[in-house]
C-alpha cells in the first residue's frame, strides 16, 4: 500500500486543494499541488478500498492521471477532463479564487 499523503508531497510538493467524491469502496480524489518552482499539478485519483490479506482495509490507487500548469494563472488555461470531478473543482472556493490575471 502507499502512503498517499507523503508520496504525493514528496512528488509534487504543497497540496493547495483537495475535492473527492466517493461510491461503495471506490474513491475519486482531484488534488491541486504547488512544487517549490511553482509548477502547479492537478492529479486526479480513482482509487478502492480493499480488504489486505492481513484483514485491514486500504485505499489502493486504481488510475491516475496528471496535469501540470507553469503558475495559478495558467492553471485556469489548462483543458481539464469533463465529468464531476472536474465539476467539483470548477465550483471550489480555491478554483474561484484563482488569479484572473497574471
Amino acid at each position: 500500500m502507499v502512503d498517499f499523503k507523503q508520496d504525493d508531497r514528496d512528488t509534487f510538493g504543497e497540496l493547495l486543494s483537495r475535492t473527492f467524491r466517493r461510491k461503495g469502496s471506490h474513491r475519486w480524489d482531484t488534488c491541486v499541488f504547488k512544487k517549490r518552482d511553482n509548477e502547479i499539478y492537478v492529479v486526479y485519483r480513482h482509487s478502492k478500498g480493499q480488504v489486505d490479506p492481513d484483514g485491514i482495509k486500504r485505499n489502493h490507487k486504481r488510475t491516475e492521471t496528471v496535469f501540470r500548469a507553469q503558475s495559478l494563472f495558467a492553471l485556469r488555461q489548462l483543458e481539464l477532463p469533463t465529468g464531476p470531478d472536474t465539476d467539483q473543482l470548477l465550483d471550489s472556493v480555491f478554483w474561484k479564487n484563482l488569479p484572473l490575471s497574471e
